[in-house]
Formats: C-alpha cells, sequence, structure tokens
C-alpha cells in the first residue's frame, strides 16, 4: 500500500475495510486513500482496539486496530472523518459463551 501510487481524484469511490495496519503505515493508506478518491466519501471499517479485551475474532495486535477517539475530526488531506464511532455486533453461542466483536 505504501508503494502504490494512483493517479490524483483517479477513483469515485475508494473503500478502506479491515486494511489492520500500524502507525504510520495506516495514516500513509488514508493519505493514498483521501488523494485517490474524486470527490465523495472514502468509507472505512475495521476493528477497534477494545475487540482485544472483550471481544471476538480479528487481529489480537493492539498496534493495527483503529481507535475511535483518533480518527473523530481527523484530517487526511481532502477527507474530513464525519463519523466515527464502535459498532457491538453480537454473535451467538460459541462454546457456551457469548461473545462479540467490536467495530468502528
Amino acid at each position: 500500500m505504501q508503494e502504490w501510487e494512483t493517479a490524483p481524484e483517479g477513483f469515485d469511490l475508494v473503500a478502506m475495510l479491515y486494511l489492520q495496519l500500524p502507525q504510520p503505515e495506516r495514516s500513509v493508506a488514508l493519505e493514498v486513500a483521501a488523494s485517490a478518491v474524486a470527490r465523495g466519501h472514502v468509507p472505512g471499517r475495521g476493528h477497534d482496539q477494545e475487540n482485544v479485551v472483550r471481544g471476538f475474532g480479528g487481529p489480537p495486535n493492539a498496534e493495527v486496530l483503529y481507535k475511535c477517539r483518533y480518527h473523530r475530526g481527523g484530517r487526511w488531506s481532502r477527507l474530513t472523518v464525519e463519523r466515527a464511532e464502535q459498532v457491538v455486533r453480537s454473535w451467538t453461542q460459541i462454546q457456551g459463551r457469548r461473545t462479540q466483536s467490536t467495530h468502528w
């Protein structure tokens, strides 16, 4: 992702889904996404850091997980974060215990 080059504003849509990178690679990826989209939004989704302690699945390394408070109000090139929030998804019983997965 760090070496990928694209024409500025070359896409109508850029989506970042579960791109779980540590910093500073994550910010580089966000900059690339911001420069690649012509207009509109860059939707994103990933596991939140709280998923390690109260979630299920996803990367076990907290360094590659997102923090909602870090992304709220963030700016990358031409992008402004409009919404960054945790979403808790409830799962069915797995091995007799209820589990959940926390995303942003």
